[in-house]
């Protein structure tokens, strides 16, 4: 029997292929912490220029010193100017200050509004005024790091397997998440998160294709549009999460651990039968596909692939120019290149609008 014959025989979405589909989608959560998670990690803060050491305030709770501190600093938005003045301008002197007092930018740092975030990468980088745009670059360099990791984690999943694959994408994302969050430089910061983009799309990308080889030929498109779910279940847990943790060096190692503990697990979870069968690796495949018809309570043979089925495996090669053999598939890679092309011109506009 071929593959798909061998699924409608236990069942084509058995209860152990749930249970198998399920671990391997909850992989989904920890994509969309870390592809939406600088909206808390670089959460805007109001700012103003922190006042020189030498001048007093009188206050006693921190909002109060906070107000005294920002009205000694802080001048009045000029419509005229393209500045502003409001947070990142300061009077040269703070005494007799009057309307036309001349202005400075900061000299002594800035101070930040801590009553909705303790801690943001604005803050502990700087990223404010001048280099405001550089939060946004950071995210952009993320989302290169994306194109980058569905081109070379795609090709390792197809000679290593799927299930290595992901367990070293999970490694890398989990250790360069916990990393991320003692950095001290903004350089090491943006470095990171490239890398973890790359560890993030290999995750997606491969965890969407296993979903789709679990599965018998019914199922098939109902398995690939529920994984989109659950990352939308990481992005809604991604928002109770933000709400709780409001210091980002603790919120990037909370979004860390979900990746760390699937490590342990995944070691237990099947590889794909159907990327085994690919590779010749006929007695492995079998080995899963009995298990899960001892969990569906099926009999099926001993042996029930073709006994043709390694000698039919083909030795050819398979390079880039397949993609356009057929007129379908070149209709459809026409599609995602014109995509692909679409992609890289916003990430050029926008790091040449942030650099």
């Amino acid at each position: 029997m071929k593959l798909d014959d061998v699924l409608a025989r236990i069942g084509e979405f058995s209860p152990y292929q749930l249970w198998v589909y399920h671990w391997y989608c909850m992989l989904a959560f920890s994509v969309a912490f870390h592809h939406l998670g600088q909206v808390f990690l670089g959460g805007a803060s109001d700012h103003w220029c922190a006042p020189p050491d030498t001048l007093t305030t009188n206050c006693t709770t921190l909002d109060e010193c906070q107000l005294q501190n920002s009205s000694f600093s802080v001048p009045v938005d000029d419509e005229d100017t393209a500045r502003n003045e409001h947070n990142c301008m300061q009077y040269v002197s703070y005494f007799n200050v009057t309307e036309d007092a001349p202005l400075e930018e900061c000299t002594n740092g800035y101070e930040f509004d801590h009553s909705q975030y303790t801690n943001t990468i604005q803050e502990d980088f700087t990223l404010v005024c001048k280099h405001k745009r550089s939060a946004a670059l950071a995210q952009s360099v993320y989302f290169f790091g994306l194109l980058v990791g569905s081109i070379f984690f795609g090709s390792v999943a197809d000679r290593i397997g799927r299930k290595p694959t992901l367990i070293i994408c999970a490694v890398l994302q989990s250790s360069l998440g916990l990393i991320t969050a003692f950095v001290q430089s903004f350089a090491a910061y943006v470095c990171l998160r490239f890398l973890i983009a790359t560890a993030s799309m290999g995750i997606y990308l491969i965890t969407f294709v296993f979903a789709t080889e679990l599965v018998g030929l019914k199922w098939r498109n109902v398995a690939g549009n529920v994984v989109p779910i659950y990352w939308g279940l990481g992005i809604m847990l991604l928002a109770f999460l933000g709400y709780l943790v409001r210091d980002w060096r603790k919120l990037q190692i909370v979004l860390s651990v979900p990746t760390a503990v699937a490590v342990i697990y995944m070691p237990f979870l099947p590889e794909s039968v159907r990327w085994l069968l690919s590779q010749g690796e006929v007695a492995k495949a079998e080995a899963i596909i009995h298990r899960a018809a001892r969990a569906s309570k099926v009999t099926i043979p001993e042996h029930p692939f073709d006994e043709k089925l390694e000698e039919e495996k083909s030795d050819r090669k398979y390079t880039a120019l397949d993609l356009f053999r057929t007129p379908n598939l070149r209709k459809k890679n026409a599609q995602r290149y014109v995509q692909l092309v679409c992609c890289c011109h916003g990430l050029l506009w926008s790091f040449a609008e942030h650099c």
